[in-house]
Parts: structure tokens; C-alpha cells; sequence
């Protein structure tokens, strides 16, 4: 899993978006060798293989500088930064950066133990389309969720609802069980600008994650 899912396919009908955040189907690296697991939607980049450590390793090096500048902020107890939004640190008690080959340069992840994930990343939009906030966020979230139906998930699996953090409204998807683990992914539409907060991670830890997020996401501070 290790990202944020945006599947453009209707979404590109309604709005002109710069996308600097995920892809669909695709590496945002332009990677045609990797592959998309059962029941996910994304292209993953196989890391056993010498050329997806080699990806990984040219990957780092640059992803590297925006993590560093990121830092600062994990100081003062926020993860993020003024591109793709804060939320609070999560009290682990091993906190480490975790790098997504197949995410773009500017997505902000960490993890306690490579399973549990916070990922935080964010799309310009050129053009609305007269579209609402709320009615950009639903859209992108009803494309995935039908996105999951179609890889073979339940409906029972996934759940959508509205969210409210710190008086800005948006989205949820909720997969119950996706690889083993649970995901949560929160859209936030502000201005001009599609927020993602996503936690996934082992099952039994999933809600308190949800929970860190919709007390605490901020796209400014």
C-alpha cells in the first residue's frame, strides 16, 4: 500500500489539476516494470529486484532534502510542512522517515516500524469547475471507492463519511482490510489545494491513527 491513492479517470473530466502529488495507475518516476497487488489500486515498484533498489536509492537521495527540511517541525511536535499540511507527532517511541519509491518527491511519510504510516501530500487545482470543496473531495473519494470495488473488494470493506478538523470539512474513506492492513484516507479540499492525511497500518492501531488525525490535521500549522 505505502501511499496515497488518487485515481484521476472521472476527476480529470471535472477539474484541471497540476498534479504534484500521486498517480493512478503509475509510478509518479515513470516506472513501467512495477506492478499493482491484488485489491489495490496503485502501480508498487518491486524493491527485491537490483533495479527497484536502484530506484529507491536514486529516489532517497532526492526525497531526502524535503525531509530534512521537515524536520524542524517534528521538533516542535507537528509532522508535515506548510506544502502538504501538519498533523500531530504520534507518540512512538521510534519515529523514522519512511520513503515511497512510487510517491512523489514532496510526499511527507513517517513510520514507527514500516507497517504503521502516516503520509501526508497535496494537488493544485488550476480550475474548479464552479465545483464546491466538498464537492471535489466527495467526487475523488467516490472514484476511489468504487476503484476498490472494482479490485475485488466488498462493500462491506469500505466506508465513506464526512469529517470536520479544526473547522475544515472533507472526506473519509475507510478500507477495513486491504494487504493485511487497514487504511484511512482523509481529503481535504482548501482554496485551491486537495489535502491528503492517509494512516494505515496494523488493524488494532488503525482507529487510534484516525483518531490522531481528525483532532489534530491543520493545512497551515
Amino acid at each position: 500500500m505505502k501511499k496515497i491513492i488518487l485515481v484521476k479517470g472521472i476527476i480529470l473530466l471535472m477539474l484541471s489539476i497540476q498534479c504534484l502529488g500521486k498517480g493512478s495507475n503509475k509510478s509518479s518516476n515513470n516506472n513501467e516494470d512495477c506492478y499493482i497487488p491484488k485489491g489495490e489500486l496503485h502501480c508498487v515498484t518491486d524493491l527485491s529486484t537490483p533495479e527497484g533498489q536502484q530506484k529507491l536509492k536514486e529516489f532517497s537521495n532526492v526525497k531526502n532534502k524535503y525531509q530534512k527540511d521537515s524536520e524542524k517541525y517534528l521538533q516542535k511536535g507537528r509532522f508535515g510542512n506548510e506544502f502538504v499540511g501538519f498533523i500531530d507527532v504520534p507518540k512512538w517511541k521510534d519515529l523514522k522517515w519512511f520513503t515511497d519509491p512510487d510517491s512523489s518527491y514532496y510526499t511527507l511519510q513517517i513510520t514507527n516500524d514500516g507497517i504503521d504510516i502516516f503520509t501526508l501530500d497535496m494537488l493544485n487545482i488550476s480550475d474548479k469547475k464552479g465545483l464546491s470543496n466538498m464537492e471535489i473531495a466527495n467526487e475523488i473519494i467516490r472514484v476511489n471507492y468504487e476503484g476498490y470495488l472494482n479490485a475485488g473488494h466488498d462493500r462491506s470493506n469500505l466506508v465513506v463519511k464526512e469529517v470536520n478538523v479544526n473547522g475544515y470539512k472533507g472526506v473519509q474513506l475507510k478500507v477495513k482490510s486491504i494487504s493485511g492492513k487497514s487504511l484511512v484516507q482523509n481529503i481535504f479540499v482548501v482554496g485551491n489545494k486537495i489535502y491528503f492525511a492517509t494512516a494505515e497500518g496494523n488493524p488494532k492501531n488503525i482507529d487510534e491513527m484516525e483518531k490522531l488525525i481528525l483532532r489534530s490535521w491543520d493545512p497551515y500549522k
